[in-house]
């Protein structure tokens, strides 16, 4: 069966300021001056063939036991995907950036971005941001990561991206979207059409129009709901049970009556309500790709 888009993955980004969300607009202003900008907005046109022909053909080439391209044939045309192609056609120009960074920053900058959950484990949750870091946390799952479910979960390595945007560090996200990049290729199953967005835009830069097979689609995107969907603030932890705080009853203005006598009738309990899954697919990636 040929590999499919996910919907919902590789969205584009949505940076438009709007005068009634101004709180969002200090983290819309950084993720437009940080250099994954251009990775965040990038929108070629999507030609599913060319994408399915890629991955039915890639092959990995190894050095030194290490993967260090994935390489495909379209139309006859020999690609290769690199962490210096990636690199130079999304304009990360990040070829000498540290491949890592250490927990320590990254859990110091979770500590200044006011995070309330447990900094303990390797994943963090949205849940426990506040709207403008919730934002941002949403533009890295739904724009940079390999994620088509868990959309309210950033794993360690995606939180080098997130220290990144806010702190301005260095970091060498070509080489995170390559490695991503090799393990789909190397799934038994569950591979799908991982990053179409970059593949494409280096396709087309690479190779150009004539390797280009099958009709033209065009990427999904985030939208205005972003804003209203994410403008809830931090949950708190409070011991073990992460929940929201209950704030106290009003002091009531009028004469409260008497509470009605027990009945000694047994009844039945009622059963627990489905609770509402955060990780369940956002609103704004209910878009699917259209034809033209």
């Amino acid at each position: 069966m040929a590999l499919q888009i996910k919907q919902g993955h590789n969205q584009i980004a949505y940076l438009v300021k709007e005068p009634k969300w101004s709180q969002f607009h200090d983290m819309i202003d950084l993720l437009t001056k940080s250099y994954y900008y251009h990775v965040l907005t990038v929108n070629p046109p999507i030609h599913v063939q060319t994408l399915q022909t890629f991955w039915a053909n890639a092959r990995t080439t190894v050095v030194d036991k290490q993967v260090v391209a994935l390489v495909s044939t379209i139309k006859d045309k020999t690609f290769a995907i690199t962490p210096e192609i990636l690199s130079s056609r999304l304009h990360l120009d990040d070829n000498d950036f540290p491949l890592s960074i250490p927990e320590g920053e990254i859990h110091a900058t979770m500590v200044a971005c006011d995070y309330t959950g447990d900094l303990s484990h390797a994943t963090i949750y949205k849940r426990y941001f506040d709207p403008q870091y919730k934002f941002l946390f949403h533009h890295i799952i739904m724009c940079l990561s390999p994620k088509t479910a868990g959309w309210d979960q950033m794993p360690s390595d995606l939180q080098q991206i997130f220290h990144s945007i806010v702190t301005g560090a260095k970091f060498r996200a070509s080489n995170y979207f390559f490695n991503e990049m090799v393990i789909n290729h190397q799934k038994a199953k569950n591979k799908f059409l991982l990053y179409p967005r970059f593949l494409m835009q280096c396709i087309i830069e690479e190779l150009g129009d004539e390797a280009i097979l099958g009709p033209k689609t065009v990427s999904s995107g985030l939208g205005p709901q972003i804003f209203a969907r994410h403008n809830t603030p931090a949950l708190l932890v409070v011991g073990d049970q992460r929940a929201e705080p209950n704030p106290k009853e009003p002091t009531p203005t009028i004469p409260q009556k008497a509470p009605k006598k027990k009945s000694s009738k047994v009844t039945k309990p009622k059963q627990p309500e489905k609770a509402t899954q955060e990780d369940e697919m956002p609103a704004d990636a209910s878009a699917t790709q259209k034809q033209k």
